[in-house]
């Protein structure tokens, strides 16, 4: 996908230098910023710019089509997904509230600690 998109950008990006872009990826996408947005694309375009002396511009629209690709046959299975299920985006926030509720202590809880026995 990275080759074919850098391509259409007119980026001379060979097939192995797809993987060294994906290590720069991967590191963008560890900044925590939501769904990576941000932190990718100018990863990509930093590795883009200097490792293939890509244009700034063509840089980050690669960016930015790449990550559309990426993302958004997750979304749209995810959706689908969702809808068979017969939920709605109200269920789902439900859900994900009732997860996070299990997963922190209540205000009025003093977590123990245990003795290391030492």
């Amino acid at each position: 996908m990275f080759t074919s998109v850098t391509r259409a950008f007119d980026i001379d990006m060979s097939f192995p230098g797809s993987f060294l872009l994906q290590v720069f990826l991967v590191i963008g996408v560890a900044v925590p910023t939501p769904g990576g947005v941000g932190s990718y694309h100018e990863a990509y375009r930093w590795a883009v710019t200097t490792f293939f002396h890509a244009a700034n511009d063509s840089a980050v629209a690669a960016a930015i089509v790449v990550h559309l690709i990426s993302y958004l046959p997750v979304i749209l299975v995810g959706l689908v997904l969702m809808v068979q299920e017969g939920m709605s985006v109200h269920q789902l926030q439900e859900l994900a509230g009732e997860a996070r509720d299990k997963e922190m202590p209540q205000a009025d809880e003093v977590p123990l600690l245990r003795s290391s026995r030492r």
